[in-house]
């Protein structure tokens, strides 16, 4: 079982300030929720250029051996969407 505890944050990251996503499918007791944890993070056009460097590296140079895993064995979800692995 996992929680969240209330000093727990989740940072999501969103186009601008005070961007506000609308959601009719969440329930009012998931917004309520979201209230709590959710905190949004706008990029800096630091943070913008620093993704944008990373991310050209990599499609450039191909990613690094420590990105790929192996999957585990009896991996205990492995079962239910097999294609995942393939």
């Amino acid at each position: 079982m996992h929680a969240l505890l209330l000093w727990d944050e989740i940072h999501t990251i969103v186009p601008h300030e005070g961007f506000r996503e609308v959601d009719f499918k969440r329930s009012v007791l998931m917004e309520r929720a979201a209230a709590v944890v959710e905190r949004p993070h706008a990029p800096t056009p630091d943070e913008h250029q620093r993704v944008h460097r990373r991310v050209k590296a990599l499609l450039m140079n191909g990613p690094k051996p420590w990105m790929f895993c192996e999957r585990p064995p009896n991996f205990p979800h492995a079962t239910r969407y097999p294609q995942t692995f393939n």
